[in-house]
């Protein structure tokens, strides 16, 4: 199930990856912002260098989530893909992005160096996110 959960979690993040990029072309507003230039390691990286490390990031981040919701689900932590355990879930993984990912990546606590509604735009996102996860998980089930 871990590899399972991996492949969800990956595919779920590259959906929404897609949709990011989709979306503004459709006339949607920007959902995710291009925020700093990345610094790495003493050297400063492009627009373009960031944004693809940031989508890297995001995507072994969600195989990890969809890992870890997998092998909770075959030590018994969590029952399946049904709603209150997903509900669970969704807060946990907003509160490890929002509490730990996002101080690191430079957004602030909750991401609200960037804005006050950025913690609705991370909450929403997620769940998205595990939307389609249970839904692509379900499959092994």
């Amino acid at each position: 199930m871990g590899w399972a959960g991996a492949i969800a979690g990956f595919s779920a993040g590259a959906i929404m990856i897609l949709l990011g990029h989709v979306a503004p072309l459709l006339g949607a507003n920007r959902l995710a912002k291009d925020l700093d230039v990345l610094r790495l390691f003493g050297r400063k990286y492009s627009r373009r260098e960031s944004h693809i490390v940031g989508m890297i990031i995001h995507l072994i981040l969600y195989a990890f989530f969809g890992i870890v919701y997998g092998v909770a689900v075959v030590q018994g932590v969590f029952d399946g893909v049904q709603p209150f355990p997903l509900g669970i879930y969704l807060a946990l993984i907003t509160i490890v992005m929002g509490g730990v990912i996002m101080p690191l990546e430079g957004h602030g606590l909750f991401g609200v160096k960037e804005d006050h509604w950025f913690v609705v735009d991370l909450l929403l996102m997620n769940a998205g996110w595990l939307i389609l996860f249970a839904a692509i998980f379900r499959i092994w089930l």
